[in-house]
Formats: C-alpha cells, sequence, structure tokens
C-alpha cells in the first residue's frame, strides 16, 4: 500500500487533473454544462452522506474519527466510480478529484466542512500550491 506523502500527492494530482479536465469539458469543449457538473457533484456529496451514515452508526469499530474519515472516504470513493456524468462513467482521476473539489464545502446539514473526506488534503494542497 502507499505511504501517506503519496496518498496525498495522489489526492492533489486527481484533484488538479480532475478541475482542468472538467473546466475543459464545460468551457472549451462545450460536452457538458455547469448545472449537469452540479448534479454531478450533488450525487457525490448524497453516497458520501449515506456512507457518512453507516460508519458514525456502527459503533462496533469505535475507531477515531481519521479511521472513521478513511472509511467514508474508501466506501464513498468506490460508490462514486460507478455514478455517470452527462451519460457515461467518467474517468476514475474525475470521480476520485471531484470528492476532493468537494471535501472543503460546508456540508448544508452540519454547516461542518467535509474534510472527512480526505483531512489532509487541504494543508497539503497549501504546502505544495504555496497558496494559504
Amino acid at each position: 500500500s502507499m505511504d501517506q506523502d503519496e496518498e496525498d500527492l495522489q489526492a492533489i494530482c486527481n484533484w488538479l487533473r480532475s478541475s482542468s479536465q472538467i473546466v475543459r469539458w464545460v468551457k472549451e469543449d462545450g460536452l457538458i454544462t455547469q448545472p449537469v457538473v452540479n448534479s454531478y457533484q450533488n450525487e457525490l456529496v448524497e453516497a458520501w452522506r449515506l456512507e457518512c451514515d453507516d460508519v458514525i452508526s456502527d459503533s462496533s469499530g469505535l475507531s477515531s474519527p481519521e479511521q472513521q474519515g478513511r472509511k467514508i472516504y474508501i466506501k464513498t470513493q468506490r460508490e462514486s466510480r460507478r455514478k455517470d456524468l452527462a451519460g457515461s462513467v467518467p474517468p476514475t482521476f474525475v470521480s476520485d478529484g471531484q470528492l476532493h473539489e468537494l471535501a472543503d464545502v460546508e456540508d448544508i446539514m452540519t454547516d461542518k466542512p467535509r474534510v472527512i473526506w480526505n483531512p489532509l488534503f487541504v494543508e497539503q494542497e497549501r504546502s505544495i500550491g504555496g497558496a494559504g
């Protein structure tokens, strides 16, 4: 298995590739519209919410928030790879990257950021990107 640094780097690469691919499809190629992207992201949020409820309600594991977050992320990632965008399933880097795209968005149900998907992602992105 990959060590944490490799996983973080992979997450950042997927996030960047996914973001630029979405922009290309929407703005440059005109293949999809922004409302279609928003709808796709909403489906990812719903998948996340279901996995989150399952993991958190399962008290048998009694794991740390980080372990719970990882479990929720992996389960959501698996589910998200089946979702289609504008009639076809996008490459896995797109679905994985879109999960990271949403990681910092505040959840309307909890008013807390969804960084539970990948808790270190934003800090890593800041340190590599230099912005913050």
